[in-house]
């Protein structure tokens, strides 16, 4: 939670000051700090709910390359893996839809903000462009690799039973 907080904050604060300068510092600063406090409890607690639906196995590396090149190592607990990669293909297909909308609704708004108030605007709406288009470009990868993960999960499974 204090590092997504941190990682929130710390962008926060440079951009408020770059986009209003006359803020005075000490407002901004605990401005910053309530922000990223609350932005911390709430996607920091998110974040470790995701973890905890997505089991054990969820934390191990070995899942996140295989989750990259569609590659189950040879001695995985089939079970754990299972949950964690049903859970990764749940939350995939969920934001097929979720994602796009989200980021290109930002990103529209960004760029009305870059050209009616602060040309500083241009950096938040480039880099919410960049999110849709890797959202477009990885999510179909995505469901792919979780199919085949779990194609393999199930022919492990009806070896072993």
């Amino acid at each position: 939670m204090l590092l997504s907080g941190l990682l929130f904050g710390l962008p926060w604060f440079v951009a408020v000051r770059l986009v209003l300068p006359d803020v005075p510092t000490l407002q901004l600063a605990l401005g910053t700090v309530v922000a990223a406090v609350f932005f911390g409890v709430v996607f920091g607690g998110w974040t470790a709910g995701q973890r905890r639906a997505a089991g054990p196995a969820a934390g191990d590396r070995s899942l996140r390359r295989a989750l990259r090149t569609g590659v189950l190592p040879p001695d995985v607990d089939v079970v754990a893996w299972r949950r964690a990669v049903e859970h990764r293909r749940t939350v995939t297909l969920r934001q097929r839809w979720s994602a796009p909308l989200s980021f290109g609704a930002a990103t529209v708004l960004y760029v009305v903000l870059a050209v009616t108030s602060h040309p500083l605007w241009w950096l938040a709406a480039v880099a919410f462009c960049g999110l849709l288009v890797a959202v477009l470009v990885l999510t179909p990868r995505t469901l792919r690799t979780t199919s085949t993960l779990l194609d393999e999960l199930d022919r492990r499974q009806s070896v072993t039973a």
